[in-house]
């Protein structure tokens, strides 16, 4: 065989279909497919089949194992063929690297220009003219040009892939459609592809959405810092005036106040030097008299003395001393207590207010690229934080007990104000509210043991004892303690001591009972008042999801969407702050989602219960971090 011959072989046809590489030591089977020795041996030695062999390629099964003998031609085609430029991958002249040569082309391999699925080969411009002009190769399928026939042909019939069955979604021949694929649902390419490419079209419809969207989030998002940074030069503008405007101020009254004292000394020692003259002439006159008097005792004249003593006793009884009060102490501590009071007065309103500017700049919203909404249980609880319930917000009627994590409305005899139904229910909106508070109960609880993989609930703020009874179950808000304007007169709730925002959370809760009400709450929300407007999801200023004994309901603002699902005693709620979502899952094996809320936050929130019925309660989980 000549050595140039070979480029006549499409490199293709010399590879072996197990190794997918130049034959070596070619032996053809029975039914004239070739592999390598080696490969067919270990295909046959690995497989292990059962009963006859078979060919790897079209599984035609032999009686027993055929002999292996060297297909001679073959071989040295394949040692030829690895010789030449093609086995090198040197790419024929006139096809550049990236191009098909054309399969017919001797001398110099054109670029290919269509490919034929029934010939499986490729043809340039020139040879391709046949299948244009000749009426049996006009029938045949051709595409653009592709070097590797091999994902075009049936891996069991060596046949072309014509149709498509959309039972197990692939591409067969039509042996395939005539007998694996005989009762499925086949069409051709060109229908599926026309039905695929609808579906591409709706894609790239939705593509170029998504793009505008971005675009659009993206040029708002510039908008936003542009504007925030306008803002923020102005603001640091006005801040630093009204900084000056304050420091002026205390200037000012520090001049006034150092103006008052000194203008008090200068008053004080202006009067005191007038006094010290007027006491030195006193002083002077005094020491004169006594002088005279001196000089009087020693006299011999009788008559000179008599005399001379009436006239001194008159003139002393005529002379009237001034009369000065000297107040020992004198000072300006009483201005510097005065002004140590001002100074402590106003450090306090200093820090508070510096507190709520920082909370003003905290809920301004940043920009950031969220993760996707968990799936698993697991993904949730890397959100998990502790909740505690907050007392002084609680019912007078409701049991507050396990660390602050539970909260119970027990039967005790004094619930008959309720209605017939034992409280709220949503559904019938003629539903009353409670007037009168009952008893309750409390028994100190020891804390449970101590895991390190378990995370407790956060400790809940500190109150006045006077604000709350024990007994022998729990610890529950006092009667008297109505005049707390947190706490919820009329109604079975408690708010958590936690404020949520600019975060995503997790917590879980376990309930018992009808009509209980989970949900979160701004903080302003009433609790006072004898409608329903401080219910749970019946105002604008709260979201809620309730089991009516039959389904879920969520509620806001009074509006109520049903939702049908199976009863669940646990409940995860995750709330992703900064994106607006509140939502609420059934824990069963994997977390099912009941509802979401999607909502712009304005306010940090804070969880909240509501137990209208009798012989319910609610318990916030512990949850384990892996």
């Amino acid at each position: 065989m000549d050595e140039g011959s070979c480029e006549l072989v499409p490199g293709k046809i010399l590879n072996c279909s197990i190794c997918l590489d130049i034959l070596k030591e070619p032996v053809t089977l029975p039914c004239g497919h070739s592999f390598c020795r080696d490969c067919v041996q270990s295909f046959w030695t690995e497989t292990e089949q059962p009963g006859p062999v078979s060919c790897p390629q079209c599984r035609q099964a032999f009686s027993h194992q055929p002999a292996l003998r060297t297909n001679t031609i073959l071989a040295e085609v394949a040692k030829r063929f690895q010789k030449s430029d093609i086995a090198e991958g040197k790419t024929p002249l006139g096809a550049s690297p990236r191009e098909v040569p054309c399969d017919f082309c001797t001398d110099s391999a054109q670029k290919a220009v269509k490919s034929c699925l029934m010939c499986l080969a490729s043809f340039c411009e020139t040879h391709i003219q046949a299948h244009h002009e000749k009426t049996a190769l006009k029938k045949h399928k051709l595409i653009s040009p592709i070097e590797d026939f091999q994902d075009q042909l049936c891996s069991h019939h060596e046949r072309p892939l014509e149709l498509f069955c959309r039972e197990d979604k692939t591409c067969i021949c039509v042996l395939c459609a005539r007998e694996q694929h005989a009762t499925h649902c086949t069409v051709t390419l060109e229908t599926e592809r026309q039905k695929k490419q609808k579906q591409l079209v709706e894609k790239q419809a939705d593509i170029q959405h998504k793009l505008q969207e971005k675009t659009r989030n993206a040029k708002e998002l510039k908008q936003v810092a542009e504007s925030l940074k306008i803002s923020e030069e102005t603001e640091l503008r006005e801040i630093e005036q009204i900084f000056v405007q304050l420091i002026s101020s205390v200037n000012s009254k520090q001049a006034k106040v150092k103006e008052l004292i000194t203008e008090k000394c200068t008053a004080f020692a202006s009067m005191t030097e007038k006094f010290l003259i007027k006491l030195d002439l006193e002083v002077t006159d005094l020491k004169k008299m006594n002088t005279e008097l001196e000089n009087l005792s020693k006299t011999d004249d009788n008559i000179g003395f008599v005399q001379s003593f009436q006239s001194l006793c008159d003139t002393l009884e005529a002379w009237e001393p001034l009369s000065v009060s000297v107040l020992s102490g004198s000072s300006f501590n009483p201005v510097r207590e005065v002004l140590l009071k001002l100074q402590e007065l106003a450090e306090g309103i200093f820090t508070a207010e510096l507190q709520n500017i920082i909370t003003a700049v905290n809920m301004i919203p940043m920009p950031s690229l969220q993760d996707p909404t968990p799936t698993k249980r697991a993904d949730f609880c890397k959100y998990f934080y502790g909740l505690t319930l907050d007392i002084k917000t609680a019912s007078s009627r409701l049991t507050i007990s396990e660390l602050n994590t539970k909260v119970a409305y027990e039967h005790n005899g004094e619930s008959k104000q309720l209605l017939s139904t034992g409280g709220f229910n949503f559904a019938d909106p003629r539903a009353a509210v409670l007037e009168k508070p009952a008893a309750f109960y409390y028994r100190p609880l020891l804390p449970p043991p101590s895991s390190p993989s378990v995370c407790r609930p956060l400790s809940s703020s500190s109150s006045s004892h006077s604000d709350f009874i024990t007994s022998g179950t729990g610890i529950q808000a006092s009667n008297n303690s109505t005049s707390n304007p947190e706490k919820f007169d009329s109604v079975n709730q408690v708010v958590c001591a936690q404020g949520l925002s600019a975060a995503r959370y997790y917590w879980e809760c376990e309930w018992k009972g009808e009509n209980i009400g989970l949900g979160v709450v701004y903080k302003g929300i009433s609790g006072k008042g004898t409608d329903m407007s401080c219910v749970l999801g019946l105002n604008e200023k709260s979201w809620c999801l309730q089991w009516d004994g039959s389904c879920y309901v969520a509620l806001h603002n009074g509006k109520r969407e049903v939702i049908k699902a199976p009863y669940c005693s646990q409940i995860g709620v995750y709330l992703n702050s900064p994106a607006g979502i509140l939502s609420f899952y059934r824990l069963a094996d994997t977390p099912v989602l009941l509802h979401k809320f999607k909502h712009t936050f304005t306010e940090p929130l804070y969880p909240a219960f509501h137990l209208p019925k009798i012989r319910s309660s609610v318990k916030i989980c512990p949850v384990i971090v892996s």
